[in-house]
């Protein structure tokens, strides 16, 4: 028993940067960071628009208009969410700590909530999204997903061109 749990320890410091896997998370340069998959890297919990969940074990965007919910969805084998059906990624809480609450209703442009609970609004670009880390886009400023609690992204608007007599 031992045995195995010392190379589970090891193959999850190898696969990830995480390091040390606690109960329910894993520390990332000294910080308690979320709950930990099998792999080693950082669960998020996905809202669809039809009230749906679905958990991303990990997140990854193949592009900007997809969210990846497992590895095999990175490699276009697996499952894929077009980003018109979501409506919020959130991170999952480590052990002791509070997220700040999620925008409520619907939201006109995106919304990028940190984990202090800061808010910026504007459009979200999935810059490098892989194995639940990386970085988003807003306003040309990229933003580390350690930082993120939740990415709301804002209803498609759907314009119906008006008949001309």
């Amino acid at each position: 028993m031992t045995t195995i749990l010392i190379a589970a320890a090891v193959l999850l410091t190898a696969v990830s940067p995480l390091g040390t896997v606690r109960a329910s998370g894993g520390v990332y340069g000294g910080v308690l960071h979320g709950y930990v998959a099998q792999g080693g890297w950082r669960q998020w919990d996905v809202r669809l628009r039809d009230g749906t969940h679905v958990d991303a074990n990990p997140l990854g965007a193949p592009d900007d208009t997809t969210l990846a919910v497992s590895v095999g969805g990175l490699t276009s084998r697996g499952r894929t969410l077009p980003r018109a059906r979501v409506r919020y990624v959130a991170a999952r809480p480590a052990a002791g700590e509070t997220l700040p609450a999620a925008p409520t209703g619907r939201v006109l442009d995106d919304v990028v909530v940190r984990r202090d609970g800061r808010r910026t609004v504007g459009r979200v670009t999935l810059t490098r999204v892989a194995f639940s880390e990386g970085v988003v886009t807003q306003h040309g400023v990229e933003i580390d997903l350690h930082d993120v609690a939740y990415i709301v992204f804002a209803a498609q608007r759907h314009t119906r061109e008006r008949a001309r007599p």
